[in-house]
């Protein structure tokens, strides 16, 4: 038997006691209490063994297995001092309410143990796009190679290399809202060792190469009620103006995805692919018809994801999972933000450094595109085919080949001005940054092209000598365009024309892409054209 043993552990918030640790659970009646003779007095552990079901491949090759596996899972609750841990084994975490444990624990934990130099692993999460990732590297790397963007992105989990100091107890950590490692810590050393992690939660902040990975967002401590009431306002009157996104809480295979609902159904009609905030409105309308008691549904509420192969939900995830959403604090005067199921606080110092990197972007506003009018252009495409007759050349809807006969649409304007080129990408404005967060991307990523592609770049100057209807001297666009000579400006649609009224998720987003484009050497500025509909 080896004398290494992998824990999983958490941490109760400080509410939690020696004398009411239970209410951390969530279906207790499921659970079984077994006596273990290796905890102390005051700590408790739960299990429960389910079987698993016979796969359903086994009808369709007519193979006649009925053998099932049984699973045991089990929770060990273990306080120290005036503070409770938990111990995990197989899935029992899925019944710890997500509200009862520290969701920084295992992050923090980890950072203080963890050498920058030596990671394996990091999963990321982008503000403004919902986009999760996961990398990692084959030999253990520094914090660069995982090219985080402390202002754009949520470091979720890091995996690696504990420092020298520490490697007597592990070698590797992995943290996250807990902490999973290999230890040969002996269970009569088991209270020690865990006062040291809490020791490393609580103490003084120790400096580390990870400070900025923690100063942009903080759990919310106090209640949250308000801030939930607001969140199943805006659902409710499908506020179109809220910042609400929709997206599931962790990587999944979509290769069998077929889709999800609120209900449990075969009923088509209430099953949906794309998580969008449309199908979260509509959903949320049939679910809140049929709820008895409307004040628990967002707690309550579940979304089950369907099986293509088996025509069935497989899994269930909390609706309050799914979704991000900023709304304002109005005590504290700041913005709180919902991710994953838990509240956060945006510090000042990370809103002030954002709005401060928005404002240098519209700085220079002496660019100006024609007012656009909804009852005489019907739409961006309309508005850009308006343009076409004067000294703008439109290239909306002119997708050009890279890489692999891959299609991309390179801008959906281009002028000439000032001795440079400027390709202009234009987009109706609104509150989701979904929408916005598409233009700045597509502006940077074709962007990269252009300077790197040859064959896209032929292109697209073959679009331009093609073009019959622009006033737009082509030799002087073209002659730029082989030169690299150009500026990128994103042009937002919107009746507000004010930097302050772009929601937090778009500022976050257009910051990611200012940035990548400095990168490559390239100007972008962004500009409002006013809606006057």
């Amino acid at each position: 038997m080896s004398d290494s043993n992998s824990f999983s552990i958490y941490l109760l918030k400080e509410r939690f006691n020696s004398n009411n640790f239970d209410e951390a659970l969530r279906r207790k009646k499921t659970l079984t209490e077994i006596p273990a003779t290796n905890i102390p007095a005051n700590a408790k552990m739960y299990y429960q063994v389910s079987k698993s079901s016979v796969p359903e491949w086994t009808s369709y090759w007519g193979a006649d297995i009925k053998k099932e596996n049984q699973m045991i899972c089990a929770l060990i609750f273990y306080p120290v001092n005036d503070r409770v841990f938990v111990f995990s084994y197989g899935y029992a975490f899925v019944f710890l309410r997500d509200d009862a444990i520290e969701q920084d624990f295992g992050l923090r934990v980890a950072t203080n143990l963890l050498d920058s130099k030596t990671l394996r692993s990091t999963d990321t999460f982008e503000f403004s796009s919902s986009k999760k990732g996961r990398t990692q590297s084959p030999n253990t790397s520094d914090l660069f190679f995982f090219d985080i963007d402390s202002d754009t992105t949520i470091l979720k989990s890091i995996t690696g290399k504990v420092k020298t100091d520490y490697s007597k107890d592990y070698s590797y950590i992995t943290g996250s809202n807990n902490i999973r490692v290999t230890s040969k810590v002996p269970v009569s050393n088991m209270n020690t060792f865990l006062q040291s992690l809490l020791n490393l939660y609580t103490g003084a902040p120790q400096k580390t190469d990870f400070d900025d990975y923690f100063t942009q967002i903080v759990p919310v401590k106090t209640s949250t009620v308000d801030y939930e009431k607001a969140l199943i306002q805006d659902l409710t009157n499908k506020n179109t103006q809220a910042e609400i996104e929709f997206s599931l809480p962790e990587l999944i295979d979509f290769q069998h995805f077929k889709g999800f609902s609120f209900f449990e159904t075969k009923d088509k009609s209430k099953i949906f692919e794309e998580f969008t905030v449309d199908n979260l409105f509509e959903l949320w309308e049939k679910k809140n018809k049929k709820a008895k008691k409307k004040d628990d549904l967002l707690k309550n509420c579940k979304v089950f994801l369907y099986n293509d192969t088996e025509d069935k939900t497989y899994k269930s995830v909390s609706l309050k999972k799914c979704i991000s959403y900023v709304t304002m604090d109005t005590s504290k005067k700041n913005k709180v933000f919902l991710h994953e199921g838990n509240w956060y606080n945006f510090s000042d110092d990370y809103q002030n450094r954002i709005d401060s990197t928005v404002n240098k972007i519209f700085s220079s506003q002496n660019f100006n595109l024609p007012k656009y009018d909804k009852k005489i252009t019907d739409g961006e495409g309309e508005y850009n085919d308006s343009l076409a007759n004067s000294t703008f050349l439109v290239l909306d809807r002119n997708n050009v080949s890279f890489k692999n006969n891959q299609k991309i649409e390179p801008c959906d304007l281009i002028c000439c001005k000032n001795q440079k080129d400027y390709l202009i990408h234009v987009k109706i404005g609104g509150t989701s940054s979904s929408p916005l967060g598409h233009l700045f991307n597509q502006g940077y990523v074709s962007t990269e092209l252009l300077l790197n592609d040859n064959k896209m770049k032929n292109e697209v100057i073959q679009k331009i000598k093609n073009d019959t209807k622009s006033k737009a001297d082509k030799n002087i666009l073209i002659e730029h365009l082989k030169n690299d000579e150009f500026e990128v400006v994103y042009a937002i649609i919107t009746k507000k024309g004010t930097v302050t009224d772009l929601p937090l998720f778009t500022k976050i987003a257009l910051v990611k892409a200012w940035k990548h484009l400095n990168r490559l050497q390239i100007k972008s500025r962004v500009i409002f054209i006013e809606d006057i509909s």
